[in-house]
């Protein structure tokens, strides 16, 4: 008791106890006793003693008997001390007679711890270490003032407050990790201690909740409810984790489907719609190794093709891991050879056109078409050193390199010769005669040959218009003559 007493006494220790003051150690109902076995004194020696600073409430003796001193001083009492370090502390009084509390130092660290009401009137608070405590006395306007020694370790100090008709609060540490909002409270907002406070999780279009992360105390709690309650407590920190759940969908821009191309390289290209920051493209070609496109949105590839048919595959997996659908489209590598087309006589040949190149490999129909008077003889085709006709006028061929084909036209129609002198019956009074007619023909030309009262043929001169001299006989003379094209 003489012990208890030394170590109180000191300015601050003068309190209104039911509006009269008060020196610490004195009561309306006798002297109390704090720290030598009596009712009010509650050691923490079940505390680990590494913890230095755990600066809680404890038991407060009031001057009356237990339930009136429960009821008169329950509340919640905020305040601050000063010693060795400054720092501030909040305590909770029930009407029951429970008090709870805790400390937050300097550095941010929080330290908990609780009590109960005694019938003798005081108030003690206690680190860890069962060799320190505190002691206090509250007045009848609901002040509080008091003294802490930690002998030990040389601390000493006085704390103080008043009781609060708010309630005591601290922050929340609220994080959110992938796209999503989390509703019911925001990071760093003050919250009252011991309230059940709701968090709602929404995720972002294709996202998920994969989990709440709850930490408190050293404690660590997980949950996958989108709606999650939880009570209030000191050092509350709460991680929403949300993830993509979307596949991403992946397009072919190139090739289209059933492409024909001419060059072995091939620029393979696309679009990637998703929610979610990125990812990789992967191509393949022909069921070879898988490699990754550039870009995302609008991405592409390099590709050597092969001769023929080629298939292209591609899909899309964004930064979560969630792959579209693959994607395939066959195009074919055309290799393509010159044709060589020779026409001989008066026709034309369709289907193609001299050195134009054509895909090796590949069917195609030439039609040939004579002139006019004129008629295809055959088709001569060479390759290889093989050579094959044909007489039809529509000719399908395999095409192959250095293939020469050639369309022989020949004239099929007779000329027309008119005699324009001797008319029919015409009498001439000279030995000389000019002979002379017309040919009409669809050719070039030709010859015309004539004759004499039956002799030899001779050939005149021109052809559309032609002339012959001859010398009569005297009486009758018979000319004739005819035209022979090319």
């Amino acid at each position: 008791m003489e012990t208890m007493m030394k170590t109180i006494q000191s300015p601050l220790q003068r309190h209104f106890i039911d509006g009269q003051l008060k020196a610490v150690g004195q009561s309306a109902c006798g002297t109390f006793d704090t720290d030598g076995g009596g009712q009010s004194t509650r050691r923490w020696g079940w505390l680990p003693k590494s913890i230095r600073f755990l600066a809680i409430l404890v038991t407060v003796l009031f001057p009356h008997c237990a339930a009136w001193a429960q009821a008169q001083y329950a509340g919640t009492y905020v305040g601050s001390y000063s010693g060795g370090e400054s720092g501030t502390w909040v305590g909770t009084v029930t009407s029951s007679g429970s008090a709870t509390g805790y400390y937050v130092d300097p550095f941010g660290g929080m330290y908990y711890g609780a009590g109960t009401v005694s019938q003798t009137g005081g108030w003690l608070m206690g680190f860890a270490n069962p060799d320190a405590t505190f002691k206090a006395q509250i007045d009848g306007r609901g002040h509080l003032a008091g003294t802490w020694t930690n002998p030990p370790y040389g601390f000493s100090g006085n704390f103080s407050g008043s009781r609060t008709t708010a309630p005591p609060v601290t922050v929340i540490s609220l994080q959110v990790v992938g796209r999503g909002t989390v509703g019911g409270a925001t990071n760093g907002q003050p919250l009252e201690l011991g309230k059940t406070v709701t968090l709602t999780a929404t995720p972002a279009t294709g996202y998920a909740l994969t989990n709440w992360l709850v930490q408190v105390g050293g404690v660590t709690v997980l949950s996958t409810n989108k709606v999650m309650p939880f009570t209030m407590q000191p050092g509350l920190a709460v991680t929403a984790t949300f993830v993509d759940v979307q596949k991403p969908v992946l397009s072919l821009t190139t090739p289209t489907s059933g492409q024909r191309w001419s060059n072995a390289l091939f620029s393979v290209s696309g679009k990637v719609s998703d929610n979610g920051p990125g990812g990789v493209v992967w191509y393949q070609l022909n069921g070879g190794a898988w490699g990754s496109a550039t870009g995302w949105s609008n991405w592409s590839a390099n590709v050597t093709l092969n001769p023929g048919t080629n298939l292209i595959s591609a899909y899309a997996q964004d930064t979560a891991g969630n792959r579209s659908p693959t994607n395939s489209a066959v195009c074919t590598y055309v290799l393509t050879a010159p044709i060589t087309v020779t026409v001989i006589g008066n026709g034309t040949v369709g289907g193609v056109t001299n050195g134009q190149r054509l895909e090796l490999g590949k069917t195609v129909t030439l039609t040939a078409t004579p002139g006019t008077g004129y008629a295809l003889t055959n088709w001569l085709v060479q390759v290889g050193g093989v050579t094959v006709l044909s007489t039809n006028k529509v000719t399908p061929f395999a095409m192959q390199s250095n293939l020469v084909l050639t369309a022989t036209f020949v004239d099929v129609q007779k000329p027309v010769l008119s005699l324009a002198t001797p008319t029919s019956g015409q009498r001439w009074s000279n030995a000389l005669f000019s002979v002379t007619g017309k040919v009409t023909d669809n050719g070039p030309g030709g010859v015309v040959w004539y004759q004499l009262n039956g002799g030899a043929w001779g050939s005149a001169t021109g052809w559309s218009n032609w002339s012959a001299n001859v010398t009569l006989n005297p009486g009758t003379n018979l000319i004739s003559a005819y035209a022979q094209d090319t």
